[in-house]
């Protein structure tokens, strides 16, 4: 038995996250401390780089993505790797995180229309999809405990990642 609508639909979502990003390696993409270090810290990227030892998205530890939430400064491929655990991270910590992360996940998603962001060039129809059934949860969910992440996704939505909701 479940424990509520919401919880329901929330694990639907992620379980739709980890099936279009399932197989996504790291490869030689910006890694998340490294963006961090180009973020905060320019010249120490390669150190930075070295504390990134994982070689799955599912392995990202938890205190990780709370506490490095420099996603704007990933490339294409990075991206790609970071951001299903980043988005399911969210869905499971949010609204009781006061963790940063929560709202730089949802905002990577408000800058451009998906067909203009360099940052998601690398993504297929699927992995679109699973980004907007997370942005169509967050957009539908209660503002009391959302905040401002509502207005986000909702914004991000409207831009052009609704599109590949009705494609399904």
């Amino acid at each position: 038995m479940t424990e509520t609508p919401e919880i329901d639909a929330r694990d639907t979502v992620i379980s739709s996250i980890v099936a279009a990003f399932d197989g996504v390696g790291r490869g030689n993409g910006i890694t998340i401390h490294e963006a961090e270090a180009i973020d905060y810290y320019p010249g120490s990227q390669k150190e930075a780089r070295l504390l990134d030892t994982e070689m799955r998205w599912q392995d990202i530890p938890d205190h990780v993505i709370e506490t490095t939430p420099s996603l704007a400064f990933l490339d294409a491929e990075g991206f790609r790797y970071y951001i299903p655990a980043y988005m399911i991270w969210t869905l499971r910590n949010a609204p009781s995180s006061d963790s940063i992360s929560v709202d730089y996940t949802i905002y990577a998603f408000t800058h451009d229309p998906p067909e203009v962001g360099h940052q998601i060039a690398l993504l297929n129809q699927e992995q679109r999809c699973a980004i907007c059934r997370f942005l169509r949860f967050v957009a539908e969910s209660d503002p009391n405990h959302w905040g401002w992440d509502v207005k986000a996704a909702q914004t991000s939505l409207a831009l052009g990642w609704e599109r590949y909701c009705k494609a399904e």
